[in-house]
């Protein structure tokens, strides 16, 4: 059995673990205490039968990817169970390091900035995760609050200077702020640490066409296309900036 706990759809059948209690007065949870019970399915969170387990729940500790997390809150505000599970966790074990962050992310897809608190807490259990840090400053840049975020992402880079997901995100905030060359050098770090980024191919091929250098311009947006054939936003750049420079008719 892969022990993927969300569908991939490779999986005929899941398992659930089932525990009512110390039997034998050694209050610890036993291998021969705790049920293995077969699920019908592969165990994604979204079935049938997942959702009556859920219901039955006090306390819910999960990580999924976080592209399926807002789906997942969704579901476990369905039935109000979504940040008192989270939140009695971490009432019960204040070092619950996931507590923490599932809180986190919870109030990040919300745009609440309690998801600050909560990453925070994350952090004074272990200063170094990448991922409390990295969510933390992009929490900080989906409000806008640029200062914040820029000093966010350098904490994050001095645990992983080649975060690449990191760097571009600098980019995105420098363009937005105009600085465009200093965005141009936040892409070429992406891109050292990442050389199939082809998002950041085409952002710096962005600042480079800005910036007036056209040629350096067309060998992103060229490059970007190579990595992802379908990558519109690259094709259509490059074709627009062919038509509106002479050089290229």
């Amino acid at each position: 059995q892969n022990m993927d706990l969300f569908s991939q759809n490779d999986s005929k059948q899941a398992i659930y673990l089932e525990y009512n209690g110390d039997e034998n007065g050694n209050n610890v949870p036993d291998p021969d205490e705790i049920g293995i019970k077969a699920l019908k399915g592969d165990g994604d969170f979204r079935s049938s039968e997942c959702i009556e387990l859920l219901k039955e729940a006090d306390i819910v500790v999960t990580n999924p990817p976080f592209s399926l997390f807002r789906e997942y809150v969704t579901q476990l505000e369905k039935y109000e169970n979504a940040i008192n599970c989270f939140r009695n966790a971490v009432n019960i074990n204040p070092q619950f390091f996931e507590g923490h962050m599932q809180l986190g992310q919870t109030f990040h897809l919300l745009g609440d900035s309690t998801a600050i608190s909560y990453y925070e807490n994350a952090l004074k259990i272990n200063p170094k995760d990448e991922l409390a840090l990295y969510n933390k400053a992009l929490f900080f840049q989906s409000q806008l609050d640029w200062n914040n975020a820029l000093i966010s992402y350098s904490d994050l880079h001095k645990i992983d200077p080649f975060h690449s997901a990191g760097h571009y995100n600098l980019g995105f905030i420098h363009m937005e702020l105009g600085l465009y060359d200093v965005a141009s050098n936040n892409f070429s770090d992406a891109i050292y640490s990442n050389s199939e980024f082809f998002e950041a191919y085409f952002s710096r091929g962005n600042c480079f066409e800005n910036l007036g250098n056209i040629a350096q311009a067309e060998s992103d947006y060229i490059r970007a296309i190579e990595i992802k054939a379908d990558y519109n936003y690259a094709i259509e750049a490059l074709d627009n900036l062919r038509k509106n420079n002479k050089i290229y008719n």
